[in-house]
């Protein structure tokens, strides 16, 4: 199911301004924000879940939170997040979550200013609704000015959960005893698709066709074919027991863009780690079959089902995977004739990687992929992600990308510029075990 609560928001000139973002960042901001570490990390109800009071130069933006969870857990799932709002209004930020708040704000939001390009658009933007042209110096300053009681006022001035309408998509039939009348009165919205308008559906603003599962066609395996000899060959791909990637990215947030540094493993077939270095800190995640976990802060759980299944079936859509799989049976590809991708004709390639459906945009010179689109779970819900590759160079003699661009619904999100390949590295057996919790700190005051 996927849940949203909406009200109105405010103005950016309004005077509780600043409270509101640094109350969104401890509310939503981040890993380490109320919702994120109560409902997905402690709770495990959600894969992705957010919100926050959005605010706009000349109107009031949108108050919305929201999250998808399993179809059994819907009724709880709103009623955690209903506790949740109540303890944003009742609870003021602790000096640890005031801090955070602040430095996650402070710390990512230069990224929002690091060219002029960026500036005189911000400058311009005061300039055409008649606000302050000091605006921008004023933020950091007016940012840290903010209190916990400031925080606590405003969440109370403006936060009303009963204004607050719900919406649930999802499938009434498969959420068990718990139903929604429970929570109140429900009013039905008929959504259903007639038939014939969804043999290939669209997901988002993008408009990005997602994949069909689909059949094998001669066509198909001779691409599969291509791609792989492409790569360096059978031989080569099947001798790759596990390859490590040292990675850079540029990722676009509501609160601007942040630079990570990761350092990931994969050991096929199914197991994937990735350790991110972030303004917050280091995060580390790891997933394979039998076990998975999300640790940050000395904290750590496991990974929730919903992000646990997409992590590995990401994996089963790697470049090195869909290459050792393409004489699998459990793996199928379909030609599906061309379509343009910048100013090359790409050979469109359907793949079905053991139930993980993705489409494949292959360069017909190098019999490279250029594209690679699926449907997948992002931050605000379902979206059909795009991964489009560039500047592919020899590693142990297999051709691997050296340049990645994420999207999601046609928005990029992430600009990812890999280090280091290395193939065959030698990994800890440690990296697949949820890592013990740090000790708590010691409150006793010094005799």
């Amino acid at each position: 199911s996927e849940i949203r609560l909406v009200s109105l928001g405010i103005k950016r000139d309004n005077p509780d301004y600043y409270a509101f973002e640094v109350m969104n960042e401890v509310f939503a901001g981040g890993f380490s924000s109320r919702l994120f570490s109560n409902i997905r990390t402690k709770q495990g109800l959600a894969y992705a879940v957010y919100g926050s009071i959005g605010s706009a130069f000349d109107h009031p933006g949108v108050f919305r939170i929201g999250m998808g969870t399993k179809s059994v857990t819907t009724v709880e799932a709103i009623q955690s997040l209903d506790a949740q709002i109540d303890d944003l209004v009742k609870t003021p930020p602790t000096a640890e979550e005031l801090k955070r708040a602040k430095d996650a704000i402070l710390n990512s939001f230069i990224f929002n200013f690091d060219t002029p390009e960026k500036v005189l658009r911000e400058k311009m933007a005061y300039e055409f609704y008649h606000y302050p042209l000091d605006f921008l110096e004023r933020y950091r300053t007016n940012i840290e000015k903010v209190t916990s009681e400031d925080v606590a006022r405003v969440a109370q001035k403006y936060v009303h959960k009963q204004d607050m309408p719900v919406l649930v998509v999802g499938n009434e039939a498969e959420m068990g005893a718990q139903k929604l009348s429970l929570l109140g009165k429900v009013t039905t919205i008929d959504i259903t698709i007639p038939p014939g308008e969804a043999s290939e559906g669209k997901c988002g603003e993008g408009g990005a066709t997602v994949a069909a599962a689909v059949a094998n066609n001669p066509e198909g395996k001779a691409l599969a074919a291509k791609f792989v000899q492409a790569l360096g060959g059978k031989d080569k791909i099947v001798g790759i027991k596990a390859v490590e990637q040292k990675s850079s990215s540029v990722r676009t947030t509501p609160q601007g863009e942040i630079t990570l540094d990761s350092d990931n493993f994969v050991e096929y077939p199914d197991h994937v780690y990735s350790e991110l270095t972030t303004p917050m800190g280091k995060m580390t995640m790891a997933a394979s079959p039998n076990a998975s976990y999300m640790a940050m802060g000395g904290q750590s759980g496991e990974m929730p089902p919903p992000a646990k299944e997409e992590a590995l079936k990401s994996l089963k859509r790697d470049v090195i995977a869909v290459a050792q799989h393409a004489d699998d049976p459990k793996y199928s590809f379909a030609a599906a004739g061309t379509k343009k991708i910048g100013d090359v004709d790409a050979n469109v390639l359907k793949i079905n990687a053991d139930g993980a459906d993705a489409t494949w945009y292959l360069d017909p010179k190098t019999n490279l992929p250029l594209r690679s689109e699926f449907s997948a779970v992002g931050q605000a819900g379902p979206v059909t992600r795009t991964l489009d590759f560039a500047d592919w160079k020899a590693v142990d003699g297999v051709l691997l990308y050296m340049s990645r661009t994420v999207s999601e619904n046609g928005k990029v999100t992430s600009q990812e510029t890999v280090k280091q390949w290395v193939v065959n590295p030698n990994i800890d057996p440690k990296l697949w075990q949820i890592p013990a919790a740090a000790p708590a700190e010691s409150t006793e005051q010094p005799k």
